[in-house]
């Protein structure tokens, strides 16, 4: 249903292309109304479940072992101020409408995947690891959707869905030791315009078809990247074994 939902954007996007806006401002604005409806639906779902408490929602000023917090935040902000001239060389609107959608990206993967998805898993299950892999697998695969756009570019794709993964792992073990699914939220949009804002350097080119037809990987950068993604992973799965699964599942 999710990915029905996001595909909602193609036409959308396909539309504003033709009204005239940018490549840039049409891939960015035509995501906003699915992703609010997954919002909406997602947190629906939560509270008719009764899940809201092992969710992170019941206690948003409330956040346990903060220390995991200022770990993620400490990261995240220092790739943000190494990017700093990005931001200052891109134009205003830009700039907004890219903090606008990394924002609701954050909040959109987080309580679909998070704070929906993998408490489900886990209460079905009653395996907290297994739910972990399980959720942070469904969460990379829906990063093929966007073959639809890049066809050729199934690589680069790839590479998007096997981190997704490894963030997936990573938010679900955040998600176990701080209990509060609004500081994930806020931590999973700073690491969108940290990670993501090589985007508004390309404003202005074709990036999409030369990016799909140049992506090449040797050897040494294939083995670096997984090395990167899998010490994300085990990260998720250190915070969880730091966690109190107990406490969970008898929430659940």
């Amino acid at each position: 249903m999710f990915v029905g939902i996001l595909a909602f954007k193609l036409p959308i996007e396909s539309l504003l292309l033709k009204l005239g806006l940018s490549e840039f401002e049409s891939h960015h604005l035509a995501g906003i109304p699915s992703r609010v409806l997954i919002i909406v639906f997602s947190v629906f779902l939560i509270f008719k479940k009764n899940i809201q408490n092992v969710s992170g929602f019941s206690t948003p000023f409330k956040i346990s072992n903060i220390q995991a917090v200022a770990f993620s935040l400490t990261i995240f902000l220092s790739v943000l101020y190494s990017k700093i001239d990005t931001f200052e060389n891109s134009g205003l609107s830009n700039i907004i409408i890219f903090l606008l959608s990394a924002l609701l990206v954050g909040l959109t993967e987080e309580i679909a995947f998070r704070s929906l998805i993998f408490p489900l898993l886990a209460k079905q299950t009653n395996q907290i690891v297994l739910s972990m892999i399980v959720s942070s697998m469904i969460f990379g695969s829906v990063h093929y959707i966007n073959l639809f756009k890049q066809p050729d570019n199934i690589a680069g794709i790839s590479s998007q869905a096997l981190l997704a993964f490894s963030i997936g792992m990573f938010f679900c073990g955040l998600l176990l030791r701080t209990r509060n699914i609004y500081v994930l939220g806020f931590l999973h949009f700073l690491f969108n315009i940290s990670f993501g804002s090589g985007e508004l350097k390309q404003l202005g080119e074709s990036t999409v078809a030369s990016t799909s037809s140049s992506f090449h990987w040797d050897f040494g950068s294939i083995v670096g990247t997984l090395t990167v993604f899998l010490l994300i992973a085990i990260s998720g799965l250190v915070m969880k074994k730091l966690a109190n699964d107990d406490e969970f599942l008898d929430e659940l």
